[in-house]
């Protein structure tokens, strides 16, 4: 991208610089285009009836909104290429300043503010020594697996009495309402119900408990509402049911016959399945010691950092680790507040573990990046096709077109010499158990 410096200054002891830039008309207008017509997909704009996509965004939010949303995009989008000018080495999104409006004719002279990375060193580069407990199947685990397992065999078998009551399972025909609305999942001639607060609503429960075998009842009980947001936000039910029959249920024991007849692709009797099963929950085990120990090996690494990061640093770490929980809730149409009372978090404990958080990211990437210089070994192509491989796993083309479009392959850089310095922490640590 063809772009002037005009000025350079450093702020917040050289850990800020804003850098005053031109971007020509004709690459402005390009860069304008397309955000024109990402924001119009985005409000989802009949094309036909706002041919004007321009006015109709400024119809729509204001002629400053508007100017200061496309002047974004641009400023952005050109980002990339000042710091490639510059030889930037940078942390966060660049943040533009909007003193001037990108809508005007002619050329576009803009301001933006980078965020500097630090360097640092470390106070030993020597292998590590790691505590790490050990991650062994127990008889617990084994036990609690299969009977997992086993529950999904069980079996509803008749079962003696002529009164269905709590724990018992109910055979039955039943039909359901609400506001004289039949309700599918709640009818029908053959329905199984477990006689268990907390499987339905307890009302419910109750109105079926101490019913005999060929009896026929109606009741009304409260459940909740399907868009409520509080237990106590009810709407009233109606049944009708006829108990047919009173079963239990039977799990099975695992015999090397069930196994015979359910897993013989796995074993042929009980004590190999035992063992298959064993097997499997140790590799879950490997996973999951894996993933510590790299957690484990990055923080202690981050311990042996040398220096203070200012708090410039933390608060952008905090706000982007913000922004990344709000899109996710976005996404999945939750609150913050429904994410806090979800997490059983009053606000400021949420707000102290997102600093911890945001003082581990920051000391662990610093700490690689250290050990990185320290190394002082050259990029190969496979580290960036590793490093393309984390960050986009199974889209790593998509990803190379995306680096080669906007000219920011200095992130992948980043990625891989961090990866690289992990990699050699791993091998060069003793852990201990």
């Amino acid at each position: 991208m063809d772009i002037e410096i005009i000025a350079q200054e450093e702020l917040e002891d050289g850990h800020v610089l804003k850098v005053r830039a031109s971007l020509p008309a004709k690459e402005k207008e390009r860069l304008v285009s397309e955000a024109f017509e990402m924001f119009a997909r985005q409000m989802q704009l009949d094309r036909e009836k706002n041919p004007d996509v321009k006015q109709a965004l400024v119809d729509a939010a204001g002629e400053e909104t508007v100017n200061r949303m496309i002047s974004s995009y641009v400023i952005t989008e050109a980002g990339p290429s000042v710091i490639n000018m510059l030889n930037l080495n940078t942390m966060f999104s660049p943040e533009p300043l909007y003193d001037t409006t990108v809508l005007d004719e002619g050329d576009f002279e803009f301001e933006v503010v980078f965020i500097l990375k630090p360097s640092y060193e470390l106070t030993s580069y020597e292998p590590l020594t790691v505590k790490m407990p050990k991650y062994e199947v127990t008889s617990a685990m084994l036990s609690d697996r299969l009977s997992e397992l086993m529950d999904r065999y069980a079996t509803y078998e008749l079962a003696g009495g002529d009164t269905v009551d709590i724990g018992d399972c109910a055979y039955t025909e039943i039909e359901t309402t609400r506001s004289g609305e039949i309700l599918k999942g709640l009818t029908g001639p053959n329905h199984l119900i477990h006689l268990q607060y907390g499987l339905m609503p307890d009302g419910f429960i109750d109105g079926i408990a101490g019913m005999k075998v060929g009896e026929t009842k109606e009741f009304d009980f409260d459940a909740p509402r399907d868009d409520a947001e509080t237990i106590e936000d009810t709407e009233v039910y109606h049944t009708k049911i006829t108990v047919k029959d009173k079963r239990r249920r039977v799990v099975p024991a695992l015999t090397d016959a069930f196994v015979k007849k359910n897993f013989s692709q796995k074993a042929k009797t009980a004590d190999e399945f035992e063992q298959v099963i064993t097997a499997e929950i140790q590799g879950e085990l490997d996973k999951q010691s894996g993933a510590s120990r790299d957690l484990a090996v990055d923080d202690a690494l981050a311990k042996r950092l040398e220096g203070k990061i200012p708090d410039l640093y933390y608060e952008h770490s905090q706000s982007d680790l913000m922004g990344s929980l709000q899109y996710q809730l976005q996404r999945q149409q939750m609150t913050f507040e429904q994410y806090l009372a979800q997490q059983g978090m009053e606000e400021n404990q949420f707000n102290m573990l997102l600093m911890m958080q945001a003082m581990g990211v920051l000391r662990q990437g610093f700490a690689l990046d250290a050990l990185y210089r320290h190394l002082n070994e050259p990029i190969t192509d496979e580290d960036i096709e590793f490093a393309l491989s984390q960050l986009a796993p199974g889209h790593e083309e998509e990803a190379r077109k995306e680096f080669d479009e906007r000219n920011t392959w200095f992130v992948a850089r980043e990625v891989a010499e961090r990866l690289k310095a992990h990699k050699w922490a791993m091998a060069h640590t003793v852990f201990e158990g």
